[in-house]
């Protein structure tokens, strides 16, 4: 009897744990709409203010405004952004699935698909849609629910399909983002014929290895057949690049372009000192097996030793605005990133930038120069961000948004200065 009183406490536990389960996951759900509609009368209130303010552009404003969301929430300016649109559509379009959200009858991923598929539509095909999708959300996974909302999209407006693509054809691009343990993520994004054919290729080449006794994984293979015919070199560059209708000529040329990827390695640790931490430009940490090769071995690429380091020149007479070449060098290990709050572009795309502008009285020296991008150094001259430099030169930046709020950002690497 105890047995059996145990077993059914434990299921009645269980049921209960479930149905809390439950009722947890539809409150996320409904404050995360909660959430959307604050951001949605945020947006509005932005909407109107633009209108008011002189010599600012629509485009510089919203800007402005979606670093001020992105900031205020710690989140990237992509997916405030994307937070931004998602509560315009619904508050202007999908009124009855914002609705419906408010209950936490499904989560925001069912209602990003159904924005998503829905953008492009007039207003009466949206509501159309909606009608036909929305009673099935809560009841379908993200993935079941796609499959349904891309096909119903598709049946409502078949000749759309051809525009669509060539407008996601223009949003074409290969983008690296960083992963763990020394390893990073490459996502290149085109048309499915080429992804797939690329594929097939990469995958017979592969198998073909396999058969001659590689004991290697047929996805190691692959990857390193990629990683070996992209890296793979063919010398000095030679001239222009060529027209890309010219395939021959675009490879061969392509395969002349040596590609330069920076490693800072505590010096010790090259003699052996397994204590120390290198760092690889754009990913972060990696091992010292690597680091070492690379410091020692790679032409390709450039090394930065941390301890110690001299002869770089950090000051500069006022007499000069443009930055010599080690002290680019060393702020663009320093920095790592784009110095704007949350944003993620290497330095290396980015210019680099008089904290206090030069014309201003401020000095071409460490202290008063940070990389930004081009987006963000638009940011900070034409709008109503300000930024400062901390005083003891260790290139932490305070940024004051428009509506008065302090965000702090502090450089990938903290390197000595004399």
């Amino acid at each position: 009897m105890e047995n059996r009183a145990d077993m059914v406490g434990a299921i009645d536990a269980k049921v209960d744990a479930l149905a809390e389960l439950v009722a947890s996951n539809r409150q996320l759900n409904a404050d995360t709409s909660s959430r959307l509609r604050l951001v949605d009368k945020l947006r509005k209130a932005e909407a109107r203010l633009i209108t008011t303010v002189p010599n600012q552009s629509r485009e510089l404003g919203t800007r402005s405004f979606r670093a001020e969301v992105a900031c205020a929430l710690h989140v990237s300016e992509r997916a405030a952004e994307n937070l931004i649109g998602v509560a315009a559509v619904l508050s202007e379009n999908l009124t009855a699935t914002f609705a419906a959200f408010d209950t936490g009858a499904f989560s925001y991923r069912h209602v990003e698909i159904l924005v998503d598929h829905a953008s492009g539509l007039s207003p009466e095909l949206m509501l159309q849609l909606e009608a036909k999708v929305l009673p099935r959300a809560s009841t379908l996974t993200p993935p079941r629910f796609d499959d349904l909302v891309r096909r119903t999209r598709d049946a409502l407006d078949p000749e759309s399909i051809d525009t669509r693509h060539e407008a996601a054809f223009e949003a074409r691009t290969v983008s690296s983002e960083p992963g763990r343990d020394g390893m990073d993520y490459v996502t290149l994004h085109v048309k499915a014929a080429h992804s797939q054919a690329i594929m097939d290729r990469v995958t017979k080449a592969a198998l073909s290895i396999k058969r001659n006794g590689d004991l290697r994984t047929l996805a190691q293979i692959r990857a390193d057949l990629v990683v070996t015919v992209l890296l793979h070199s063919n010398g000095a560059m030679q001239g222009d690049c060529p027209q890309l209708d010219d395939p021959d000529s675009v490879v061969t040329w392509f395969h002349t372009i040596v590609p330069q990827v920076i490693v800072t390695v505590p010096v010790l640790s090259l003699l052996g000192d397994e204590n120390g931490i290198a760092q690889l430009d754009g990913h972060g940490p990696i091992g010292m097996k690597d680091a070492r090769i690379l410091a020692a071995k790679a032409p390709s690429f450039m090394r930065i030793l941390t301890h110690p380091i001299t002869g770089m020149v950090l000051a500069i007479d006022r007499t000069r605005y443009k930055v010599p070449k080690d002290l680019r060098q060393w702020l663009r290990t320093r920095d790592g990133t784009c110095r704007f709050p949350g944003c993620g572009r290497l330095a290396k795309y980015c210019d680099i930038d008089h904290t206090q502008e030069w014309q201003h009285g401020g000095q071409t020296n460490h202290d008063n120069l940070a990389h930004l991008c081009r987006s963000h150094h638009m940011v900070k001259g034409e709008t109503e961000w300000a930024v400062a430099q901390a005083p003891d030169g260790s290139g932490t930046l305070t940024w004051t948004s428009p509506m008065g709020s302090n965000y702090v950002t502090h450089p990938a690497n903290t390197l000595p200065v004399d």
